[in-house]
């Protein structure tokens, strides 16, 4: 393939959009409830869908793809070995997915220009994925290589291992280096050491066919069976559970807006794989369910997704929860909560800035000042009807306008031509 062609791919999204059934993609990626997960889960269903021809390496398979797409095909990589703390699991866990990439490259016939292996989150699937180029470049095969680091690559396993970070990242093997937030995006770079880095944004999107929204008889009808009566006040956290997230001050606040309310019970629905003890509460009931593949079963319970996250990318959970019409409640931190702000969608609390360690402010006392806390119990517990119908109204139509599939259907396909012809050019040289 000739650089003028591939340079008219990535300005030609139609001509793109054609070449894409030629495309074949595997990939590998964390099969988990989290959010980064569903992010570039979805990303290769919707890959998929356009037409290319996708792989997915993977433990499980993860619960957004299961939802989203069945044109994926999902090899399972046995694990069992890997599944106790002993030592070397983890390298263990990269050689087994290094293996399967290899052999699954192998298997496929196809121009090396049109292979593209896709490495989300940087340990150990990314890094996976640089040996596994590596090994088949040595054996003669081609492939472009584009990776996704995610939060837990850049301030927890990145500040543990900080050389061995930034020489995977300044890999030779990376085509392009790619992430859901431009927070990510510039704290990638200062792990890199290199502040002009390319990192392309490709923000998520969201199908809004899928996550549609809720009018108040199917609230009601779904309700029921969880007896919860239909005049509740209903929150829901759906975010995977990290430390980083908060759980333990959303908890505390729910309660404490459940104490002002007097004339209706409140709920705290907690989804995800949440396995610590809870606060204490005395006015809030709590329900407790596991990670599932159709968020939308509990979004249609509730009325706020409520998120205290100190450290946060985007956050997916508030975009899926506004998609259906359910009011987001966030602090300040997520990549999303401007754009909340902006188109009076919601309720977003300041928090104070910190100077301490990001692990310090997660055992710590949470950085909010006593009087926004008192006026956002305030808003909540007294919230007029007319005001949570316009923020619905308004979060309905920001994921419309910014964040619907459609919208995000250029940039994947960019994306994709961006790695191809990153790895023409440095073939070339």
């Amino acid at each position: 393939m000739t650089k003028t062609l591939i340079r008219s791919l990535t300005n030609d999204s139609n001509l793109l959009s054609q070449e894409l059934g030629k495309i074949t993609i595997v990939a590998t990626t964390k099969s988990t409830f989290a959010g980064a997960a569903t992010i570039k889960s979805r990303f290769l269903a919707r890959l998929s869908n356009l037409g290319a021809s996708v792989t997915l390496i993977a433990e499980n398979v993860p619960p957004a793809l299961g939802r989203y797409s069945s044109n994926v095909s999902v090899r399972i990589v046995d694990t069992s070995d890997v599944r106790s703390a002993t030592e070397g699991a983890a390298e263990l866990l990269q050689s087994y997915l290094v293996e399967a990439l290899v052999d699954e490259c192998e298997r496929i016939d196809c121009e090396p220009s049109n292979l593209v292996i896709w490495g989300s989150h940087l340990f150990p699937y990314g890094s996976a994925c640089v040996e596994a180029k590596r090994i088949l470049r040595a054996r003669g095969k081609s492939a472009a290589l584009i990776v996704f680091p995610v939060g837990a690559d850049i301030w927890e396993i990145g500040r543990q291992i900080p050389k061995v970070s930034r020489d995977l990242l300044n890999s030779g093997e990376i085509d392009v280096l790619a992430t859901y937030s431009k927070q990510f995006a510039r704290e990638i770079k200062h792990l890199m050491g290199n502040q002009n880095a390319r990192i392309l944004y490709m923000p998520p999107y969201l199908s809004t066919d899928t996550f549609h929204p809720i009018n108040s008889e199917a609230r009601s009808e779904r309700r029921k069976s969880f007896d919860i009566p239909s005049n509740a006040t209903v929150f829901i956290n759906h975010s995977n559970m990290r430390p980083v997230k908060r759980v333990d001050f959303c908890i505390e606040l729910v309660d404490q807006v459940a104490r002002c309310i007097k004339n209706r019970p409140t709920y705290l629905l907690l989804l995800g794989p949440h396995d610590w003890e809870l606060p204490v509460v005395n006015y809030v009931k709590i329900l407790r369910i596991p990670t599932t593949d159709n968020v939308m079963d509990y979004l249609i319970l509730s009325d706020y997704s409520i998120n205290a996250s100190l450290h946060d990318s985007f956050n997916t959970a508030l975009l899926e929860s506004m998609a259906c019409g359910v009011v987001p409640v966030t602090s300040d931190r997520p990549a999303i909560a401007k754009s909340i702000s902006e188109a009076n969608a919601g309720f977003v609390f300041e928090t104070m800035s910190s100077t301490v360690d990001l692990q310090d402010e997660i055992t710590g006392t949470y950085p909010i000042s006593a009087p926004v806390l008192q006026s956002l119990i305030q808003k909540l517990s007294s919230a007029d009807e007319n005001v949570i119908d316009e923020y619905r109204r308004n979060a309905r139509g920001l994921v419309v306008s910014k964040y619907s599939e459609n919208l995000g259907d250029v940039t994947l396909l960019s994306l994709i031509a961006e790695a191809r012809r990153g790895h023409y050019e440095r073939t070339q040289n």
